[in-house]
C-alpha cells in the first residue's frame, strides 16, 4: 500500500505552531515511506477565508521546507462533488431531511444544557421521510442508535465511543453548502488518503467521520491524533505566550531547521537526541516515538537551536541567506566570529552590516556620554597614529594604552562605541584588523562630533529646567 498523507488547513489566519507541527509530521511520515503528501486547502467557510491567508499557509509551509505533491486541493471548488455524495446517503436510506427551525434547535440546546445533558439534535425528523425543502431543510446523517464505534489510533490504541454519544449530524446545510464533516471524509476519500496525523483535538471528530465512512462504505484511514502544544508553564499555547505562527519566527531570524527541530520534538523523540537533521528524521520519525504527553514549547530552547544552526552554516551560504551587500571579502573576514555569538539572523546582520558598509554607523547619545573624557583627546590620537599593517595592530595597541597609562579593557570599550556603537563585538584586535585605519579614522571623528553635540543639547536641557 502506498502511502498517502495530507495537510488540511483552513485559511482563516497565520499558520501557527500545532498546525506546522501536524505539517511536518505528516511530510516526514510520506517521505519516509516514499508516499504522497498532499496539501488540501479547507477554505469552505468562505466568510473568514481569505486569499492573503492562502498565500501565507503556502508561503511558510515553503520556508519550513516541507514541498508538498501537487495539485493543491481546495476544498470549496469541489462543493458539487460533496453534495452528490450528500444525496447519495439520502437515497440509500442513510440520511433523512430535517426541517427543525433554528429556534427549535436552541430551545432545544438549551432544555438539554439546563438538565446537565450531552447537547445535540433530539432526532425529530428522522423517522418522518420528510423531503428536501430549500432554503429550510438540513440533511443529517442516521447514525447508529446502538452498539459503539470503535477506532484504531497508532498512539492511543484501540479506541470505541457509545453511539449514544453521537448525534445525527448535519451532512449538507439548508443552503445547499457541505458541512466540514462531509466534505472532509469525501476528500481523504477520493485522495485516497492512506494516514490522517492530526491534533487529538480531533478525536471526537474522528468517531463521527468513522460513522460517515461506514454508512458510504469506505474504508476509514489509519489515524494518529497527537496531543496538543502548551507553554512552559503548562497551559495550552496561545497568544499570551508570545508568538505562536510561523511568519513570526522567520521575520525574527529564526532558521527553518531550528523551528523544525523544535516542532519534531514537541510530542516526539528519538532517544535523548535535540539536534535532528532533516536526514535523520526522516529516517527515524515513526508512531512508536510519539508521546501521549503534551508537547511543552520552550522559545529559548529555540533560540539556543538557532545559535548551533547558525554557527553550522557555512560562509557562503550564511552570507546568501542574510541577502548582503556590501564588501564580501571584508564580510568573509568578520562573519565567522559573528556565526558564534548570534542568537538570530537579525541579530547577525545587524553586526554583520557594522563591518561591511561604509555608512558611518549611529551610536545613541546615552552611550556616547558614557565615554570617559580622557579617553576623547586619546581616541583622536588613536586613529590618527593607527599603523597600516595589519600584523601590527595588537603590539601597537598594547603600547598604546602603556605609554598612556590607561587600562585595556576601559579604553577597549570605549573603542567599541565610537566603531560600533556597541559594547561587543568580535575581538578588539580582529575588529580592528577587519576595519582598517581609514575607517577607524572616520568613524572615531564622527563620534567624537556627535558626542559634542550630544553633550551641548543635555546642557542645554539643564539650563532650560
Amino acid at each position: 500500500m502506498q502511502v498517502v498523507t495530507r495537510f488540511a488547513p483552513s485559511p482563516t489566519g497565520w499558520l501557527h505552531l500545532g498546525s506546522a507541527r501536524t505539517a511536518l509530521f505528516n511530510y516526514l511520515y510520506a517521505r519516509k515511506h516514499s508516499g504522497t503528501f498532499f496539501l488540501r486547502i479547507e477554505d469552505t467557510d468562505l466568510l473568514r477565508s481569505t486569499p492573503e491567508a492562502v498565500q501565507q499557509i503556502f508561503d511558510a509551509l515553503r520556508w519550513l521546507r516541507l514541498d508538498w505533491d501537487e495539485p493543491v486541493v481546495f476544498q470549496s471548488k469541489r462543493q458539487q462533488r460533496h453534495k452528490e455524495v450528500g444525496q447519495s446517503l439520502f437515497e440509500k436510506g442513510m440520511a433523512y431531511w430535517c426541517h427543525c427551525s433554528q429556534d427549535r434547535l436552541q430551545a432545544l440546546r438549551e432544555i438539554e444544557k439546563s438538565q446537565g445533558r450531552v447537547i445535540g439534535y433530539d432526532r425529530h425528523c428522522r423517522d418522518l421521510n420528510l423531503s428536501e425543502e430549500p432554503g429550510v431543510s438540513t440533511l443529517r446523517l442516521k447514525a447508529p442508535l446502538t452498539g459503539s464505534v470503535h477506532l484504531f489510533d497508532h498512539l492511543k490504541g484501540e479506541l470505541s465511543l457509545k453511539c449514544d454519544a453521537l448525534d445525527d449530524m448535519i451532512l449538507l446545510r439548508s443552503d445547499g453548502s457541505p458541512t466540514y464533516m462531509l466534505a472532509v471524509v469525501v476528500d481523504d476519500h477520493d485522495m485516497k488518503i492512506t494516514h490522517i496525523i492530526r491534533g487529538d483535538d480531533h478525536l471526537t471528530n474522528a468517531f463521527r467521520q468513522a460513522n460517515l465512512y461506514h454508512a458510504l462504505g469506505w474504508n476509514l484511514p489509519e489515524m494518529t491524533h497527537i496531543p496538543l502544544i502548551y507553554g512552559i508553564d503548562g497551559a495550552k499555547l496561545s497568544k499570551r505566550h508570545g508568538a505562536v505562527d510561523v511568519q513570526h519566527y522567520k521575520s525574527e531570524g529564526f532558521l527553518p531547521e531550528a523551528v523544525e527541530s523544535v516542532l519534531l520534538r514537541l510530542g516526539w523523540a528519538h532517544g535523548n537526541e535535540e539536534k535532528i537533521s532533516r536526514t535523520n528524521a526522516l529516517k527515524w520519525f515513526d508512531f512508536s516515538g510519539l508521546s501521549p504527553s503534551p508537547g511543552r514549547f520552550d522559545e529559548e530552547k529555540l533560540i539556543d537551536l538557532n545559535k548551533f544552526y547558525i554557527c553550522h552554516y557555512d560562509l557562503e551560504n550564511l552570507w546568501n541567506i542574510l541577502e548582503m551587500k556590501g564588501d564580501k571579502i571584508r564580510g568573509f573576514k568578520v562573519l565567522s566570529e559573528l556565526q558564534k555569538r548570534a542568537k538570530t539572523l537579525i541579530d547577525l546582520k545587524e553586526h554583520l552590516n557594522l563591518y561591511v558598509h561604509e555608512e558611518i554607523p549611529k551610536i545613541s547619545c546615552e552611550m556616547l556620554r558614557n565615554i570617559l573624557p580622557k579617553h576623547c583627546e586619546l581616541l583622536k590620537n588613536f586613529a590618527d597614529s593607527f599603523p597600516e599593517n595589519f600584523g601590527e595592530v595588537e603590539s601597537f595597541v598594547k603600547n598604546f594604552v602603556e605609554q598612556k597609562a590607561i587600562k585595556l579593557s576601559e579604553f577597549g570599550k570605549s573603542l567599541r562605541v565610537m566603531l560600533l556603537g556597541k559594547t561587543s563585538s568580535v575581538g578588539l584586535y580582529h575588529m580592528l584588523e577587519v576595519l582598517g585605519p581609514l575607517w577607524i579614522q572616520k568613524r572615531i571623528y564622527s563620534a567624537l562630533k556627535d558626542r559634542v553635540e550630544c553633550l551641548s543639547s543635555l546642557s542645554y536641557k539643564a539650563d532650560e529646567e
